[in-house]
């Protein structure tokens, strides 16, 4: 029996698609894992290590090399961070109201390079 090995992990969901694109091209079947929390709340899914693509474990070599060749956007880290810093504040609306949220919100975002 195949077990399923994780070989890539993303935050957003396209990035996962187009991974499993590319193997599939391949002739390399993969799964998601995570990817049904994206779909409720997005955090949700990066707080469980993000949306994992996997494939079975006889496939897990051939499936990395092809990886490897692929060019998958990545969100640059500055767009992550502000990504984060929006979630963590967004859920914060109840404790410090609207108005004081936009505030904070606008400090952060001016502080980041």
């Amino acid at each position: 029996m195949n077990e399923l090995v994780t070989i890539r992990s993303f935050d957003l969901r396209w990035q996962a698609d187009i991974c499993k694109m590319r193997l599939s091209q391949h002739d390399i079947e993969s799964y998601l894992a995570g990817d049904c929390f994206a779909g409720v709340n997005w955090f949700w899914a990066i707080a469980g290590g993000g949306i994992k693509v996997q494939v079975a474990d006889r496939d897990a070599e051939r499936a990395r090399a092809v990886l490897g060749e692929a060019d998958i956007p990545a969100v640059d880290s500055r767009a992550r961070i502000r990504l984060y810093a929006i979630v963590i504040l967004a859920i914060s609306v109840p404790v410090f109201g609207l108005p004081r949220l936009l505030s904070v919100i606008t400090e952060l975002l001016s502080a980041i390079p």
